[in-house]
């Protein structure tokens, strides 16, 4: 049960969902432990908000999350929707790129910039 409970959320994570609304979802599943989901609630989130945005390949960093397939241009796929970029993966997509097997931008959850920050206030 502890697992589904687990499972479930993550699920919703990767999406973009925050943790409170995640909670919020949870909670109104009917199949799932509320006692689970309340431990679980009572865990102070570690995390940091994300954002959606569209980067190349030389922009990824391993703390975001891939919202899309990353397949070569031959079809092959290099990375799945909903991974959380490793830094081996991280190599091996760069290094298609630079063969020029993938091109383009990608839609990934990073890490949400600071208001000010992204207004180039310090």
């Amino acid at each position: 049960m502890i697992l589904r409970v687990a499972i479930a959320f993550d699920d919703l994570r990767i999406r973009g969902i925050s943790d409170h609304d995640a909670i919020a979802r949870l909670r109104s599943d009917s199949t799932l432990d509320p006692f689970v989901i309340s431990a679980l609630a009572s865990i102070q989130p570690g995390s940091v908000e994300r954002e959606e945005r569209h980067v190349s390949v030389s922009d990824l960093t391993t703390d975001m999350i891939l919202q899309d397939e990353i397949r070569t241009n031959t079809g092959v796929l290099l990375a799945g929707k909903g991974q959380e970029v490793t830094y081996p993966m991280l190599v091996l997509l760069r290094n298609s790129h630079q063969r020029r097997a993938i091109t383009g931008k990608f839609r990934v959850l990073a890490p949400a910039v600071a208001k000010a920050k992204a207004a180039g206030r310090t």
